[in-house]
């Protein structure tokens, strides 16, 4: 038969055999496959008790076969799933001492003793644990002698009827699952763990990333772990003598694209769902490359404004000379590591971080941990009263563009009873974000419209009056001012207190709880609501106005004066906004 007579096609992929047949099958998600932990911890480390796990500071165990899986000397759930994963004992399989390996089945016979499967991927058999220490068990049968694989074999097979049915799902959890069920499979040989194996993976490229190489993580941070995860799957499976998708090595690559545009103009991740300001890694491409070199090595993405059919839109003026740059959230419903930030927005003007989205600090289930996913931590409109669905996709409904403008509308039926539209116009010539968010309900509901300010932003003064609503802070430096100010519409007032100041948290790695502060526009209930919000970043001692005037046929103009130049954009009620 000739290869493409054998080829299928799973999850819209067409899948191709990788090798002849007859080859014989390698397992390479058993030893040196997420090697990480390994290398943090040594046969010599490991005899004296100090076992280190990823970020965290060395804890003081006891490992010598006889060990307290209750352990928690961080309080954390990540450090747990790192610990019951055994993989930190690679080293001990590896290092070619039969009483490390000795070891090494000491603990494992503890583990399964003391941690009794539950039926559920809860605890120590969380469903991303056990894919792990699936792959530490199907290193000790590579490297043991026919008793340690006798005694193994039967561990190995508890552990994949887990993977086979408590399978997480497609996406970075199952896909770890998937690769340790094909290392299982190649390992004892067993042909259908390999072919369960193989149509999840493909299923779970397709799925996770998209054709344009948008993540469905909702977390742009993780694009290089799931590009490098589903690299390392092609790798396995070619090993493993199965099919590879075709057109999976493209599909990959723009994942490389997908990272640079997520990041901010200095090299980092904006912090949008679970991710922290780290760089994309330069292994992912030209374009991650170019950002980790400065500019010396990679090239720059070709488009300087993208959006993404997941629920991404980035844009900036320019990849060497930024002036401004900013994101929008629209899309699915919140997803594994999103947030409820649809219609969230972030922004970056000349030099600064202005708007933000306020990252994570862990993935502790407490109180913060909710906090960082709610609406209240990021920038978006708030309907007050309206139950809120977080399954509720947004859509965007609208695009325009000039020499030197964007416009946006984003819009959603996300709080019940009541639809919201926001438009968001950024001027690259005048250097501004100018965005209109109408809600229209079906029963009176005040609204409130917040905006989190990077923590680098000193507060200044808030004032309010009938016309104009102005908030305006310093850059640590004292040479730069935020403003964010609103306008009343024609022959309206704002109320007393249209803008008052809270503070949030911004969140940048591992329990971090830095303050901020959060700008909140308030109205009063109503049917239909229509905020209109002007956000910039001036020398200090530019002035800056703006006035909203009415004009005719439903379309109104806005006036904005920064320094000494004015320009004017027509507006409409859940429509565009462009220059006069």
């Amino acid at each position: 038969m000739s290869r493409l007579a054998a080829a299928t096609l799973v999850a819209g992929l067409l899948v191709v055999p990788s090798t002849p047949a007859s080859a014989a099958p390698v397992a390479l998600g058993g030893c040196g496959w997420q090697s990480g932990l390994a290398k943090q911890n040594t046969p010599a480390s490991i005899r004296a008790g100090v076992l280190k796990l990823s970020v965290f500071d060395p804890a003081k165990l006891k490992l010598n076969g006889d060990v307290n899986w209750n352990a928690d000397p961080f309080n954390d759930p990540t450090w747990q799933l790192w610990f019951h994963s055994l993989k930190w004992m690679d080293s001990l399989v590896l290092s070619g001492n039969p009483a490390d390996l000795t070891l090494a089945r000491r603990i494992v016979t503890d583990f399964m003793r003391d941690r009794p499967d539950p039926g559920a991927n809860t605890g120590a058999w969380d469903d991303h644990a056990t894919a792990m220490r699936t792959s530490l068990l199907v290193c000790m049968w590579q490297h043991g002698d026919r008793d340690l694989r006798n005694w193994v074999t039967p561990v190995i097979r508890a552990h994949t009827r887990v993977l086979i049915n408590r399978y997480a799902g497609a996406y970075n959890h199952g896909t770890m699952q998937s690769l340790s069920l094909l290392a299982s499979g190649c390992a004892l040989r067993d042909s259908s763990w390999r072919k369960l194996a193989a149509s999840r993976l493909a299923n779970e490229l397709a799925r996770s990333i998209d054709k344009q190489g948008a993540i469905d993580e909702q977390a742009p941070g993780y694009a290089p772990f799931i590009q490098r995860l589903h690299r390392e799957g092609l790798k396995h499976l070619t090993a493993c003598g199965m099919p590879v998708p075709r057109g999976a090595a493209e599909r990959l690559d723009a994942v490389d694209t997908f990272a640079a545009h997520a990041t901010r103009p200095g090299g980092t991740f904006l912090e949008i769902g679970d991710t922290w300001p780290d760089r994309p890694n330069a292994a992912m491409g030209p374009h991650s490359r170019w950002l980790a070199s400065g500019g010396k090595k990679g090239t720059a993405p070709d488009e300087t404004v993208k959006v993404y059919n997941a629920g991404y839109v980035f844009g900036r003026d320019s990849w060497t000379d930024t002036g401004q740059q900013y994101s929008l959230r629209f899309g699915p419903g919140r997803y594994v590591h999103g947030h409820n930030d649809h219609l969230a927005m972030t922004y970056w003007a000349d030099g600064h971080d202005v708007l933000v989205d306020s990252g994570y600090s862990g993935y502790a289930s407490d109180s913060f941990r909710e906090w960082s996913r709610s609406l209240a931590a990021h920038n978006v409109p708030i309907v007050e009263g309206a139950r809120f669905s977080s399954a509720a996709s947004t859509k965007l409904v609208g695009r325009s563009a000039t020499a030197d403008t964007r416009t946006w509308q984003l819009r959603d039926s996300a709080f019940a009873g009541a639809e919201r539209h926001r438009t968001v116009l950024v001027d690259d010539a005048m250097r501004l974000l100018l965005v209109r968010d109408d809600v229209t309900s079906s029963s009176r509901h005040a609204l409130q419209v917040l905006w989190h300010l990077d923590p680098s932003w000193r507060k200044e003064r808030v004032d309010n009056d009938r016309r104009v609503s102005r908030a305006t802070f310093l850059s640590q430096d004292g040479a730069y001012r935020a403003t964010v100010l609103q306008i009343a519409a024609p022959g309206r007032k704002l109320p007393a207190k249209a803008a008052t100041l809270s503070r949030g948290y911004v969140s940048r790695e591992r329990n971090d709880k830095t303050r901020d502060w959060v700008v909140e526009a308030h109205r009063g209930a109503a049917t239909k609501q229509s905020v209109i919000t002007l956000v910039l970043v001036t020398p200090v001692g530019v002035p800056v106005s703006a006035q909203w005037m009415e004009g005719v046929r439903g379309v109104d103009r806005i006036a904005i004066t920064v320094g000494t130049k004015t320009r004017t954009y027509d507006t409409t009620r859940r429509g565009g906004m462009s220059p006069s």
